[in-house]
């Protein structure tokens, strides 16, 4: 809650401004002038360095807070969020509403990253202690690898090597994890943009959660 005080005569009419926190921030990789912030009351707002009193666009349909945003390493106009709605969503910067949602927890989903390797692959982690992977060139309804961690897992992210995903917990510690059974994806980045694009299209609104 932000109270801002109005120059003027005494006894003039006072006004309360209410502006949502920002929670998370992500830059986009073709400007790192703009970025993406994901605020307390689950909009995500697209900025810009260079206009500091204005968004550049803003996409709703979030119920609680957003933990985690992060674009897709391939298409630059894609991007996923994690929500403590229990909800996962991935968006195009084109729509101003998810394209696909998931419910990876039954928890606030903390963490959400897209794979370096396969444009379609994700992980999440979840307060219930849920680490997942998903592939959107499947389905959504069901993850195609999940692991219960003995300890609440707070971030993922796709490791250096081939098929590891590094977790950190709430306690401090950070575990390795081997993805097993996942196949490796050729083709270079516009066939990774491609197989995404392919996996997204009909999906506007896809609410895989029910």
């Amino acid at each position: 809650m932000k109270l801002k005080r109005v120059s003027g005569k005494a006894g003039a009419d006072a006004f309360i401004s209410r502006a949502a926190a920002g929670t998370c921030l992500n830059f986009w990789q073709d400007d790192h002038n703009v970025y993406l912030v994901g605020t307390e009351d689950g909009t995500i707002h697209k900025c810009s360095c260079s206009y500091s009193e204005q968004y550049l666009d803003t996409f709703t349909g979030h119920s609680g807070p957003v933990y985690r945003v992060r674009w897709s390493p391939f298409d630059s106009s894609v991007f996923a969020t994690a929500s403590a709605d229990w909800t996962m969503r991935v968006w195009s910067s084109h729509h101003h509403e998810p394209k696909v949602s998931a419910q990876p927890a039954t928890e606030a989903v903390l963490d959400v990253a897209w794979s370096p390797r396969c444009s379609t692959v994700m992980a999440s982690a979840g307060a219930d202690g849920r680490l997942s992977v998903w592939d959107l060139s499947t389905s959504l309804l069901d993850p195609i690898a999940s692991v219960a961690v003995e300890t609440m897992p707070t971030s993922v992210i796709f490791g250096p090597s081939p098929h590891t995903l590094l977790v950190a917990d709430a306690n401090g510690a950070v575990h390795v994890y081997r993805l097993d059974g996942i196949e490796n994806v050729s083709g270079g980045t516009e066939e990774q943009k491609r197989r995404l694009e392919v996996a997204l299209a009909g999906k506007d609104g896809d609410n895989s959660t029910e």
